[in-house]
Formats: C-alpha cells, structure tokens, sequence
C-alpha cells in the first residue's frame, strides 16, 4: 500500500507550478490513497474549497480529508460560531471521526480544529476515546494510522511558536496505548518525523509522528520547500518496516524529488 501524505494545501495561495509537479509526481508514482492533514484552503471560500475538490479528484485515486483552522471561516464571526464547517462540508463531507480501511491499513480522520481559537487545535475527550476505540478494534496484523491537522505535542521539536494541540500528552498516551502506529499532522508548514518511544510494558509499540510540509502553498516557512510524504507499507507477513520518504519541490522543476528516506517498524 503506497500512501501519499499532503497538507496545508492552501487553495487561494497556490503555486501552478507545484500543482502541476504534485500530480504528475503522484501518478507517476502509483499512489494508492492521497491523504490530507487539513488546510485545503487559504480562506474557507467557496471557489477555493472547490478547487482544492477539482484538483483531488483528478488525481485519479480515493482521498482522505480533515479539516485546518484555514477551513473555517476567519473574517465572519457569525459563520465561523454558527456554520463553521459548512462550505468544508459542502466539499468533503463529514468532519465526524470516521475510520476508513484500505486492505489492512486503517486511516483514521479527526478533528481537531476549534472554533473560537483560529490558529489553536484541540482533541476532544470524545474524540480521543473514539480515536482510541477504533485502534483497538484494528485486528493484529493491521496498521493504524491518524489523520489531524494540529500536530499532537507539547512542544513542536521544530521550534515554530504555532500552538499545538491541548492536551495532546494524554492524547498521544491514549492513541499509543490502544496500538496506533502513526500520527499524520500539518499546520506548522514544516516536515518532521518524531518517535514517542514505548515507556511501559501496556504500550505495544512506539508512536511516531510525522508532519508534512505545506505541499502548494507560496506561504513557505523555515526556508523549507513545498513537501509531501510517501509512505509504503508492506501487507501483512511481507515485510517488517515501514517506509517514509519526504518528497521536495523546487521552483520550476516539472516534478518532486525525494530528499529523505526514513523507515519505522510495521
């Protein structure tokens, strides 16, 4: 199963340019299932959510979408209290934590965005509990994988000021307990791949956390280029690890480049 991550996709902002080197790269690469990890948008309009529609549905394989703070509403109060994911909605459906499968990969999507705190995110005890309850319903030899946008700890080990989630220790606790391989995240436009290493013997396995760069947008941060990941799992019984490669866009170039190779166990 080959998983292409994406995020901060930020329609309103978008480079052509990387827009044209995403798809060609994606589908010369065969990608099975294109996840995104919120921020379809730069300012939750209409004709923005719609091209960020457009531009996933031509990429020729099923999509996998949770909401950004960017997503809702940001100069209308009145929306963002009342209907603050209506045009997400519109778009891509459900925000509601749903678990989808792919063979033996398990995608679950949360969200985490709140509306009374643009920038801020925030998972719920509800949807923690939920998040946990679908991991542990995975059989043994599936891989869990989270969707969210905010990424999940107290400090962000890139050193961005961008507030992550509340709460996220007892979160992550949580999600590693009940087997959760990794956490796909956004929001801070720059990538990074942690590890929450296994502390007691009811934890199966680490937690590793990974983050995308913002794959369209110009609004680039830290010196780092647009960015997705690729991530290749091996199916049950043929294969022990994991495989996690940053993808890099430089301006003009018809495609991206793969700058760097991970790999997690299974």
């Amino acid at each position: 199963m080959r998983l292409a991550h994406v995020s901060d996709l930020h329609f309103g902002t978008e480079s052509a340019d990387a827009m044209h080197a995403l798809q060609s790269t994606l589908n010369e690469l065969d990608v099975d299932v294109v996840i995104v990890s919120g921020d379809m948008t730069q300012r939750a309009r209409r004709i923005e959510f719609a091209l960020a529609r457009q531009f996933l549905d031509a990429l020729d394989c099923p999509f996998v979408t949770v909401p950004g703070n960017h997503d809702i509403p940001l100069f209308n109060p009145v929306r963002r209290a009342l209907r603050p994911f209506s045009r997400y909605r519109e778009a891509f459906g459900s925000t509601k934590t749903r678990c989808l499968s792919f063979d033996d990969v398990r995608i679950v999507a949360v969200n985490s965005v709140r509306r009374e705190r643009h920038a801020e995110g925030r998972i719920t005890l509800r949807r923690r509990l939920q998040v946990a309850a679908m991991a542990h319903a995975a059989g043994a030899d599936e891989v869990t994988l989270v969707v969210v946008h905010h990424p999940p700890f107290l400090q962000h080990p890139s050193g961005d000021q961008a507030p992550p989630l509340k709460r996220d220790a007892r979160t992550c606790d949580a999600w590693q307990d009940a087997g959760v391989h990794l956490i796909l995240s956004g929001h801070v436009h720059r990538p990074f791949l942690t590890r929450i290493a296994a502390e007691s013997e009811r934890h199966a396995r680490d937690l590793w956390l990974l983050g995308a760069g913002t794959t369209l947008s110009n609004r680039l941060r830290h010196g780092f280029p647009n960015s997705c990941n690729v991530i290749d799992i091996p199916s049950a019984g043929k294969g022990d690890y994991i495989d996690i490669a940053r993808w890099d866009h430089a301006p003009g170039a018809p495609r991206y480049s793969c700058r760097q190779r991970d790999r997690i166990p299974r």
